[in-house]
């Protein structure tokens, strides 16, 4: 729903972009798992709360063309619509909200952050930090609310 990719983005804001850059395109030659790729992408960037909200406030990230319209058309016809991602919740729930879509109904990895706001890593529960994760969060989602389809 975005129009961009959110830890691209905070590399890019953090000045790190190169570094994460590199540890994606090693992970997209299957060289090491999507949990492992983002731990250690997180761990080069090492995000505050200030710096994501900064981020969000400087370039707010865009939701796609045509997206808002498509939610409109579902909630018309009664659909109950919820977002399953690997990006970050705390990019895609202001914008989900934007569009009328409640922030318990999007799945998406949440950075975790100590008292100070410092990084303190992330939710490695959520079912998005994994390989496979979409699926399975989009079978929780089929089992916990008898959804047909």
């Amino acid at each position: 729903m975005l129009t961009c990719e959110g830890i691209d983005e905070m590399a890019r804001y953090a000045g790190k972009h190169e570094e994460v850059k590199a540890l994606t395109k090693k992970a997209m030659g299957g060289n090491m798992s999507f949990r492992e790729c983002l731990t250690e992408r997180l761990e080069i960037l090492q995000p505050t709360a200030q710096l994501v909200q900064e981020m969000i406030e400087m370039k707010p990230p865009g939701i796609t063309p045509g997206f808002q319209e498509l939610v409109d058309a579902l909630k018309s016809r009664g659909t109950e619509i919820y977002l399953v991602s690997g990006g970050f919740d705390c990019l895609i729930v202001p914008e989900a909200a934007k569009c009328g879509i409640a922030p318990n109904h999007v799945i998406a990895n949440t950075i975790l952050f100590d008292k100070e706001g410092k990084y303190a890593g992330f939710d490695k529960n959520n079912f998005t930090s994994e390989n496979g994760g979409k699926a399975r969060a989009l079978q929780y989602l089929k089992d916990s609310f008898k959804f047909n389809k």
